[in-house]
Order: structure tokens, then C-alpha cells, then sequence
């Protein structure tokens, strides 16, 4: 089973989505990032940041589009907490 498949079948999920951040965080904006650790796989095409680029399935039912724009909510919400939260760290220091 290929790593697609095991995204797909929602094996290991967790484990996937851990070994994925580990291996690939350098190829990831903060964006991606932090929508595929709410559960969202996107990634910016044409190595160009400001474009974000989500691939739902060719069906799709209206409980997985909210899930979709929950994180896309809430994903800059946490990266400028965290941000603010290692800037006080350092100030702190």
C-alpha cells in the first residue's frame, strides 16, 4: 500500500501525519502545515507560497466541506499564536 492509500484509508493516521511533518517540514509554508495538522492535505504549486492549493476528492459531501473551511479558519489563527508565543519566549530569555 502505497502512503496515498494509507492517507486514503485513514491507517495511522496520527503516525502518518506525524512522520509527514517530521520528513517534509522544510518543503511546507506554515500554511500548509498547519492545515494538514488540522487534517487538511494542501500545498502551494509553482513553488510560489501565496497560492495554496487544496485537492478535496471528486465527491465531497457538505460536513467535509465545513471541516475544510474550519481549518482554513483557524489555521493563521494558531500560526500567529504560536509566532506570538515564540516571540515572548525569546523576549523572555
Amino acid at each position: 500500500m502505497s502512503f496515498i492509500d494509507d492517507i486514503l484509508a485513514e491507517k495511522d493516521f496520527e503516525k502518518i501525519r506525524k512522520e509527514t511533518e517530521t520528513n517534509y517540514r522544510e518543503y511546507l509554508n506554515p500554511f500548509a502545515l498547519r492545515m494538514f495538522k488540522n487534517g487538511v492535505i494542501s500545498i502551494y504549486p509553482f513553488n510560489n507560497p501565496k497560492i495554496i492549493r487544496i485537492m478535496p476528492s471528486l465527491v465531497i459531501t457538505e460536513d467535509e466541506v465545513d471541516f475544510v473551511i474550519e481549518a482554513f479558519d483557524k489555521s493563521p489563527k494558531e500560526i500567529r499564536d504560536q509566532e506570538s508565543e515564540r516571540k515572548s519566549k525569546v523576549k523572555t530569555i
